[in-house]
């Protein structure tokens, strides 16, 4: 039976939903929220996206104060608007620091100190990217920290109790199957998880997929010397102290925790002197049984004082002659031979060897002792003596003032009584390998026609740390069985449910890993929204508030319109508006209108190398109306018309006006296209200037003695259509 059947049953059962204190992270850091897998998919999206947003929010607020710090309304080159307006409308996003290395490269050469005025914001744009991606991928931790934990919390907790209903045949048609199933399915979770390098999917239900142990070999026989075949050849399995919480998944403070500690210790016996030969029911020697004598003669009446057959050490500190067969926890299990010295059987023909017992049965013995612990006292003072299991309780002195609060004595008692089921079965290796029989052998996977196939000679050893995994992996899942319900109705009768309010908080104290659930740390997604919230709210009020400051005392007018008209839909507008193009309104907002039928400028494209704005080309019956249109600008400046195409080297200004000599093709098929207050006396205005893109960074370079002459605003003419310009025309 595999583990998935127990965990599909645990989900059905029910987890522990919405918050619930992890105490492996304390009673901040341990704060978690629970829920579905469908539901925790969506809340990690959302997370991510919220990474984003918050990102680019603080793009945005970075972005405003660099663009602050640097506005200045004394004139500058090209490099510092563009960068101005990189500031304005790319941020220190991915796109800015392109645009940045771009500009970088574009304008090496044209202007002065790039490294100073591009490296640092460059630096901190990579900068900014680097922590939000990185935040980005670690809002993902915000689950994965606290893992796949959940707690269980289930209607059905509790643990069997055999006394509920002491019908032999009911428990042994009931009861019976229950654990032997157990058994398998811990069987099988042990020879797949408690191995080097698990990675099996199906090792991630308990809080740890096996619970450690050490093992050492050679160590003394428990037994006296008279009956173990070696004196020490003796193999010992420790646990150590097992955190109740860390190991065992009680969820618990540090306060309310208790240790657990098993030691399993097995020595090959000897077989001279303990058996007798005895004929079969027929009296035939044909069919002989060998009888082993170990242990007690049979007797289950506590009142005897115990009939064993060999000494022992008193591992349980009391009598041993006093205490009865229940209290004394050892085992032996005739089920492993042991080779002691091997032979060959002779044969006639065939060369191969084969190898006969020269036992009927090996036999080996077993003591299994406990250790429960208080973490919270000193060593030598907080720990019962090494004993057997229900030996801890036959003396109540034991325990006795080890537990110091309720919880934890609480919680020590419900263990004990989900762990070892009193008078039926229990998680000890006795019960688990006979519940197992055969099946608790490794040497079967080898067995066939009865035949053994090879064994190594340190098999025993490997079948006992096989029984001591198995038996602690049987306790990692009886403890999940308590807390989920058993996976069978059957054992319902048996099922001892909590009655007080103590008992019935160990029902939600177990916890366990779930791919089906997810969990998050509420302190991780406080943090997230609490700092994520007030950069996105920062990034808002920001821009108002500090204009509504420097508003009011009158300071930092010139950073607040280079900010304003550095947006990208205002440059649009300087652009249109500074070739006598639209109408423009609100012109400081966020978006700039025009008025219902403006028509703008269109992109001149007849120099692909150098595209402008220009009036759009008229069809040529509108083109010879408008060429005999003029317009005269106030004090006397005359306005170059619309020109036709010229093929022939020069063009004419109709109705007398002087004819204007363009002796260079390209000049004219400009001069035809593009039409504003910048092409008066028929050419472009910057002569003197050449214009250059590299990449996408247009660069200007001017010549030695040039200079920039400013506009009037009384310059400005409406040029918006042909129209207009034969109305101008009449007046004229």
């Amino acid at each position: 039976m595999s583990s998935a059947f127990f965990t599909e049953s645990t989900a059905a059962n029910g987890v522990h939903l919405v918050s619930w204190t992890n105490w492996s992270y304390g009673s901040i850091r341990g704060a978690t929220l629970t829920i579905s897998r469908r539901d925790g998919g969506l809340l990690i999206a959302f997370l991510a996206l919220f990474v984003t947003v918050t990102g680019g929010a603080t793009f945005r607020t970075v972005s405003y104060g660099l663009h602050q710090l640097l506005s200045s309304n004394i004139q500058q080159d090209g490099l510092y608007h563009q960068r101005q307006a990189i500031l304005r409308n790319s941020g220190m996003g991915l796109r800015g620091v392109w645009k940045l290395i771009c500009m970088q490269f574009a304008w090496r050469g044209k202007a002065k100190s790039i490294a100073i005025r591009v490296i640092p914001l460059l630096t901190q744009g990579l900068l900014n990217i680097g922590a939000f991606y990185v935040a980005s991928v670690f809002s993902s931790q915000i689950s994965t920290s606290t893992g796949s934990e959940v707690l269980l919390s289930s209607p059905q907790c509790g643990y069997i109790n055999p006394g509920l209903d002491d019908s032999f045949t009911d428990q042994f048609s009931g009861l019976l199957p229950y654990y032997v199933q157990l058994a398998v399915a811990s069987t099988d979770y042990a020879q797949q998880c408690y191995q080097i390098n698990v990675t099996a999917q199906d090792c991630s239900t308990f809080s740890k997929h096996s619970l450690p142990y050490h093992k050492s070999t050679g160590v003394a026989c428990p037994f006296n010397q008279s009956i173990c075949l070696q004196a020490s050849d003796a193999i010992q399995f420790d646990t150590g102290p097992l955190d109740s919480h860390v190991d065992l998944g009680i969820n618990a403070p540090q306060e309310d925790r208790f240790t657990y500690r098993s030691v399993l210790t097995c020595s090959p016996l000897k077989t001279q002197g303990y058996t007798s030969l005895q004929n079969g029911s027929d009296g035939s020697v044909e069919s002989q049984v060998m009888n082993y004598y170990y242990g007690t003669s049979g007797t289950e009446d506590l009142s005897v004082p115990n009939p064993y057959t060999y000494f022992y050490p008193n591992y349980l500190d009391l009598n041993i002659t006093t205490q009865s067969q229940n209290t004394q926890d050892y085992t032996n299990r005739d089920l492993l031979p042991r080779l002691v010295e091997q032979f060959c059987a002779p044969g006639n023909t065939d060369p191969a060897s084969f190898y006969y017992r020269d036992q009927p049965v090996g036999a080996l013995g077993c003591t299994q002792q406990f250790q429960f612990c208080n973490p919270n006292l000193s060593d030598g003072t907080g720990c019962t003596p090494l004993l057997g299991f229900y030996s801890n309780f036959a003396n109540p002195n034991v325990t006795n003032g080890l537990w110091k609060t309720a919880a934890q004595d609480t919680s020590f008692t419900y263990f004990t009584s989900v762990i070892g089921v009193f008078g039926f079965a229990s998680t000890n290796i006795d019960d688990v390998v006979a519940s197992l029989g055969i099946s608790a052998l490794l040497a079967r996977n080898s067995l066939g026609v009865g035949i053994q196939g090879p064994l190594p000679n340190n098999q025993w050893e490997l079948e006992v740390e096989h029984w001591m995994q198995a038996s602690l992996s049987l306790l990692q899942r009886t403890l999940l069985e308590q807390a989920a319900g058993p996976f069978t109705e059957d054992v319902y009768p048996w099922l001892a449910k909590p009655q007080d309010a103590q008992d019935q908080a160990q029902c939600r104290r177990q916890m366990i890993r779930s791919t089906d659930y997810t969990s998050f740390s509420i302190l991780g997604l406080t943090l997230l929204f609490a700092l994520g919230g007030i950069i996105i709210i920062l990034s808002l009020i920001l821009e108002p508030l500090v204009n509504c400051i420097q508003g009011r005392r009158g300071i930092n007018l010139y950073k607040r319109m280079e900010w304003a008209t550095n947006e990208t839909l205002q440059l649009q507008r300087l652009a249109h508006e500074e070739i006598g193009f639209g109408n423009w309104t609100e012109t400081t907002s966020t978006v700039p209108v025009t008025k219902i039928g403006d028509l703008l400028a269109i992109m001149d494209v007849s120099d692909q190398d150098h595209p402008r704005l220009g009036r759009p080309i008229l069809p040529e019956a509108e083109t010879e109306k408008e060429s005999k249109a003029t317009a005269v600008h106030d004090e006397g400046v005359k306005v170059t018309p619309a020109i036709t195409a010229a093929s022939h080297g020069k063009a004419e200004r109709t109705e007398g006006t002087t004819a204007i000599e363009h002796h260079e093709e390209d000049q004219m098929a400009s001069a035809a296209t593009v039409v504003g207050p910048d092409t008066l006396e028929g050419t472009h205005s910057t002569a003197a200037s050449h214009d250059h893109k590299i990449g996408s960074i247009p660069v200007t370079i001017h010549d030695q003695g040039s200079a920039m002459k400013p506009r009037n605003a009384e310059e400005q003419t409406s040029t918006n259509s042909g129209s207009i310009l034969e109305e101008e025309a009449t007046q004229n």
